[in-house]
């Protein structure tokens, strides 16, 4: 009795051991580099604001009162995503693509804290906060989250070509999960149009309300 109750003792104390040092999801750790993003991308727009008004930089993010039709207010809003999507699905074929799979997840980050600062440097505080909270925020999250699943794929892949060009031997079901990270992506890329269209009415509905009551 002793000695199953001594086992007992070791096999829990083991599991919360193998819990506690648990490796993070690096889904996370990809989402908190992004936000470092972010925060490059406020400071950045405080020391030049001039960055802000840059539509490369700001990749569609920024809020803007200037007439425009819908589907210019679609293309600006999916373009910037559709080609870092597919630069990170690039990276994921290449075998040393893992830091330009980060590098373009900074930069959407980036996108989001300089179109934020300009939001909060251009209307009063609460206003502010709203019109970012409304405008800017879903969007700009949610594509952030699609690139981090998309960046983690891509970096797992771009790890086994590495493994393969240092060690001459493919991992087990290389082709498998080649297959199954294309397939990742085509529903990432459908989840991108879905939500760039969403942000697009949303622009459409909300916007002109927002600005000006």
């Amino acid at each position: 009795m002793k000695m199953m109750t001594n086992l007992l003792y070791q096999t829990v104390r083991t599991s919360r051991l193998t819990d506690a040092v648990k490796p993070p999801d690096p889904v996370r750790l990809l989402l908190c580099w992004a936000m470092l993003g972010v925060g490059a991308g406020a400071v950045l727009c405080r020391m030049h604001p001039a960055l802000c008004g840059n539509l490369w930089l700001t990749q569609g993010l920024a809020v803007s009162d200037a007439a425009r039709t819908l589907w210019d207010v679609c293309k600006t809003a999916l373009l910037p995503v559709l080609a870092l999507l597919c630069g990170i699905l690039l990276s994921g074929f290449c075998a040393f693509g893992q830091p330009a799979a980060l590098l373009l997840l900074f930069l959407r980050g980036t996108a989001f804290g300089l179109a934020a600062g300009a939001c909060f440097s251009a209307y009063p505080m609460r206003d502010a906060i709203v019109t970012a909270g409304v405008l800017i925020l879903p969007y700009a999250f949610g594509s952030m989250l699609l690139l981090a699943y998309a960046a983690r794929d891509a970096m797992r892949m771009s790890g086994m070509l590495t493994g393969y060009l240092l060690h001459g031997t493919a991992e087990a079901g290389l082709n498998e999960k080649q297959q199954q990270i294309i397939t990742g992506m085509q529903v990432r890329l459908l989840l991108v149009l879905l939500a760039a269209a969403g942000q697009t009415v949303l622009l459409w509905l909300l916007n002109d309300s927002l600005l000006q009551g």
